[in-house]
């Protein structure tokens, strides 16, 4: 399937108490991705994202970020190459109160590429999620949908090599410019040398993907299109219609 940007083998994640949240999953993800990750509460699907950016603890296994084996490096380069190349979004925004749209966006390019942002791309990203007439407002003013669509903007402004996003549209309503439009300005904004990762329950992500991961007890299974029923495996029966 061509270069992979992420790679997770056979990774065992444990609870401080011991209990099992992922129990060997391995997963490629290659440039180009829209991977959807699905499943029931609990069953394990943000600890999957939060092992791809290196912040769980492995009970054994590997987590791979271009071909390097991010735990095999101290903890301040392993977050210096993650900053450089992975944007994550949860479903909290997590925007500076004290900024204005516009200085929200522009903030994590500023401290990943210490440069100028492109203002053409800046440009583009604030018409795609609507954001134009509102660059200058201070985002305490923001409705949900807006500081959500504003922290996405900030994530694909720096054009990282992969994506990993927790509900990115769990404040944005439906309809004109909501959801599914949302998951379009992704996919476009991202480039195809990208590749995302996305947790979500959202219909309108499935637009968008390209292979469906679907977690149930801390394992997982893929489903490819046109798979029945009786073809999933036991542990994913009765979640992956």
């Amino acid at each position: 399937m061509g270069e992979y940007i992420a790679l997770l083998g056979n990774v065992h994640v444990a609870a401080k108490d011991g209990a099992q949240i992922l129990g060997g999953i391995s997963l490629q993800v290659y440039r180009g991705d829209r991977v959807l990750v699905t499943g029931p509460s609990g069953s394990g699907k943000s600890t999957v994202l939060r092992t791809l950016f290196g912040v769980e603890t492995l009970r054994s296994g590997e987590v791979r970020l271009l071909e390097k084996d991010i735990h095999s490096f101290a903890s301040s380069q392993r977050t210096k190459l993650i900053a450089e190349h992975v944007g994550v979004g949860f479903q909290a925004p997590n925007l500076d109160p004290g900024f204005n749209v516009w200085q929200n966006i522009v903030s994590l390019y500023e401290g990943i590429r210490r440069g100028r942002p492109p203002l053409d791309r800046l440009a583009a990203l604030a018409v795609a999620f609507g954001l134009q007439n509102k660059l200058k407002r201070p985002v305490a003013q923001l409705s949900g949908g807006e500081k959500q669509r504003t922290a996405l903007a900030r994530l694909l402004l720096p054009q990282p090599d992969l994506l990993l996003l927790d509900e990115p549209t769990s404040m944005i309503d439906s309809g004109v410019a909501g959801k599914a439009a949302v998951y379009d300005v992704l996919d476009n904004m991202a480039g195809p040398d990208a590749a995302l990762v996305i947790v979500s329950h959202d219909r309108e992500a499935e637009r968008i993907a390209t292979r469906r991961i679907v977690m149930a007890d801390g394992l997982a299974a893929e489903v490819m299109p046109g798979q029945t029923g009786q073809e999933f495996p036991a542990h994913i029966q009765g979640y992956a219609a």
